[in-house]
């Protein structure tokens, strides 16, 4: 009997350590590798063989949307922190201050957006109960 199925290769995740192992790595210009590994260290990045084989048009790079969705770019962090963090990374290779940068950065992006923190924290006697949030008027209504 002959199926036209194939076998499913094996997930092979990639992330920042290990993207350069990747054929279609070598596809990317300096300039946008750059900004993977400086990028990376703030935003989280992870992609899998089948986004990198079948999903990007590579001829599209760096405007094909699967990869814009995907892949860290330069214009996701301001200016005068890409420059910052793009000193330690590559040149200074100081862990401990490329550390506290990113905290930094991290912080000063918007964690919570739209009052997270303040409209939609629930309170029980004027007090906020720990680790408890709703989002949808559904899930606070009470009997």
């Amino acid at each position: 009997m002959i199926t036209t199925e194939s076998t499913p290769s094996k997930f092979k995740p990639y992330t920042r350590q290990t993207i350069h192992l990747a054929r279609q790595w070598q596809w990317l210009t300096p300039d946008l590798q750059e900004a993977v590994q400086v990028v990376s260290h703030v935003l989280p990045f992870r992609v899998n063989a089948y986004v990198l084989e079948e999903l990007i048009d590579w001829n599209k790079v760096p405007d094909d949307p699967i990869y814009r969705l995907t892949f860290p770019h330069r214009d996701m962090l301001p200016a005068h922190e890409y420059e910052q963090l793009r000193e330690l990374v590559l040149f200074k290779k100081d862990e401990e201050a490329t550390a506290r940068l990113v905290h930094g950065i991290r912080m000063r992006m918007n964690p919570h957006p739209a009052g997270q923190m303040t409209h939609n924290v629930p309170r029980v006697n004027d007090a906020p109960p720990k680790g408890l949030q709703h989002k949808y008027l559904y899930c606070c209504k009470t009997p």
